[in-house]
């Protein structure tokens, strides 16, 4: 995909707020998105983040009550529910669990990743707990870019969204179990005929020069 058709599909996307509940998104097309998703950066690149995808109906339905309502009929529309999670125990066992796997995926001596360990564990211990959380829900928030972009691509219709109460979310996706927490949801689907949304013109700030320094 050049550059220009980047643009075009940014420029096509929007925030759907209907989708065609009649329509599935391919396996193969789910499955690019996903890649994507996984490719995306993060802060030292430990990744503290996993992403649900749900595309069973009675899954997505049983969010619903947990939705704030602005937000309801767009799960009661899309095709599938990516949910962004984060862990709620950061810390040293993170990036010793993480850097094992680094080790084990390119075939390298444990032990050569000993100053890597160093500086990521010295830079999550500087952080309070709460702290630790909202740095990885901006890591977050980075794959979740990712995800929105690889969907417009892929000519998906998505819809980001907060309004929901974590709490009940992770209730239902048994996440207080694996130490995890909702961050922010993405509705996937193909939009709606019928959706108002898709005739307002999208508008974002005008690009303008900065001053130059003297």
């Amino acid at each position: 995909m050049s550059a220009k058709d980047f643009l075009e599909a940014l420029r096509w996307r929007y925030a759907t707020k209907l989708f065609d509940a009649t329509r599935p998104i391919p396996a193969d097309v789910l499955a690019q998105i996903v890649e994507a998703t996984r490719l995306s950066p993060s802060s030292v690149n430990l990744q503290p983040y996993r992403l649900m995808l749900l595309t069973e109906r009675d899954r997505i339905d049983a969010l619903i009550p947990a939705t704030w309502l602005p937000n309801r009929p767009k799960l009661q529309s899309c095709a599938a529910l990516a949910v962004l999670t984060v862990p709620t125990d950061l810390g040293d066992h993170t990036v010793e669990a993480f850097l094992d796997q680094v080790a084990a995926h390119k075939g390298i001596p444990r032990e050569s990743l000993a100053e890597v360990e160093a500086k990521a564990k010295g830079f999550l211990m500087a952080m309070t707990p709460e702290a630790r959380i909202e740095w990885a829900r901006r890591q977050a928030f980075l794959a979740l870019g990712t995800l929105l972009s690889a969907c417009a691509a892929a000519r998906v219709d998505s819809c980001p969204m907060e309004g929901f109460v974590a709490e009940n979310y992770d209730r239902a996706l048994g996440l207080p179990e694996q130490r995890m927490t909702t961050a922010v949801l993405v509705a996937l689907g193909y939009r709606d005929a019928d959706d108002p949304a898709a005739a307002i013109p999208k508008y974002r700030r005008t690009i303008t020069a900065e001053p130059s320094g003297s």
